[in-house]
């Protein structure tokens, strides 16, 4: 018998506010906190995924290891995953395998149909944007507004010298300065395309986000996504 305070926690999935690969594939941090087994040693863990497609769980396979560390940096494909993993104590022998809750990966570009624009936008090339495109707006007052359903959503935007600031607000709390968010896309920020801030804990369900231009130029890429299958 292993005491539960002896073993790893799950592993989680975290949206990490990195650059967006224009192949679609979503930066992540698998975390988990350490047993004993970290405070004796430098264990060694492994981690696993599977993913489920048509109703069926595929088999897992290896996803990372690490030693030392709780943590994992990973770029996974939208789809449904579910995780595991293990700890190897320094000297020791492998644990059980400790599941991870199921969770959701998506990504919403800026010409899907759960996005709408109000004032100015033109959609324009973007190299290294996800799907080759975003929409831009020079127009302090226009918006876009995103329905999705999910805890976690992480908005992608130009960043770099030259670009402007937004506010984001999540479902119509528009002024709670716990539900907005006040960003610049050029202040000490690398030129690509970024996941620029994360909205994190939401209620399960469908939420709203709106975007609006404070000073432009603001070029919108589209959300990632997480949540419960």
């Amino acid at each position: 018998v292993v005491p539960e305070r002896d073993t790893p926690t799950a592993p989680v999935a975290v949206i990490r506010r990195v650059s967006v690969a224009d192949t679609g594939g979503l930066a992540t941090i698998i975390t988990w906190s350490a047993g004993k087994e970290a405070a004796e040693g430098r264990a060694k863990y492994e981690i696993q995924a599977r993913v489920q497609s048509k109703g069926k769980w595929s088999k897992y396979k290896r996803l990372a290891t690490a030693t030392g560390r709780t943590g994992a940096n990973e770029t996974l494909q939208p789809g449904t995953y579910q995780l595991r993993l293990r700890a190897t104590p320094a000297g020791g022998k492998a644990g059980a395998w400790i599941e991870g809750t199921p969770f959701v990966l998506s990504l919403v570009q800026e010409t899907a149909d759960p996005v709408e624009y109000s004032g100015p936008w033109s959609k324009v090339s973007s190299e290294g944007a996800a799907g080759g495109t975003v929409r831009r707006s020079l127009k302090p007052g226009a918006s876009a507004t995103v329905t999705v359903t999910g805890e976690t959503v992480g908005l992608i935007m130009s960043t770099g010298k030259g670009q402007g600031s937004f506010e984001a607000c999540v479902d119509g709390q528009a002024g709670d300065p716990a539900a907005c968010r006040t960003v610049d896309l050029g202040q000490g920020k690398k030129a690509g395309h970024n996941v620029v801030t994360v909205f994190r804990g939401l209620p399960p369900g469908e939420h709203t986000i709106v975007i609006t231009v404070r000073e432009g130029p603001v070029e919108f890429d589209g959300v990632i996504v997480q949540g419960t299958p």
